[in-house]
């Protein structure tokens, strides 16, 4: 399977996030810590599967169906798997609950703050390569204060 890169970079910078940040509240609140842990995991796995659903579906030609078929099995599975793994361990103080959605919000973050960083600097987050004639801040193709007063 082939993971894009965007996919890569935002499951890896999660990761480690994840290991940084659930490891100091662990510190404070073991359970919280291990409930953020756990939802950061879950969260990219659920990208990662969702990654692989997209890549295989959208592969010119016949595809492979039973690959698709079981990607989107391993999903069903994830994601119910999930919803009941939050019944059967029910958090129930304020850090367990904050812990659980900081958790699964940690890579839906990091994706978006990629993304925005991308557009920022003129970057295609498909190849990672500059797009030409794209106005980065401060950079050689921005628009100056005297063009901008041209056009009035």
């Amino acid at each position: 399977m082939m993971i894009p890169r965007l996919v890569k970079k935002v499951s890896v910078a999660a990761v480690i996030i994840a290991a940084v940040l659930g490891a100091q509240w662990m510190l404070r609140d073991v359970r919280a810590g291990a409930y953020f842990l756990a939802a950061s995991v879950w969260s990219v796995a659920n990208l990662l599967v969702l990654a692989a659903i997209v890549t295989n579906g959208l592969r010119p030609g016949a595809g492979d169906k039973m690959g698709l078929l079981s990607w989107a099995v391993l999903k069903m599975v994830l994601f119910f798997g999930g919803i009941v793994a939050i019944f059967v361990f029910r958090p129930t103080t304020p850090g367990e609950v904050g812990g659980l959605f900081a958790g699964i919000s940690l890579t839906l973050l990091i994706a978006v703050l990629t993304i925005a960083g991308a557009a920022i600097l003129g970057i295609d987050i498909v190849t990672g390569k500059k797009i030409s004639g794209a106005a980065v801040p401060g950079g050689a193709n921005a628009p100056t204060a005297q063009a901008a007063g041209n056009k009035a």
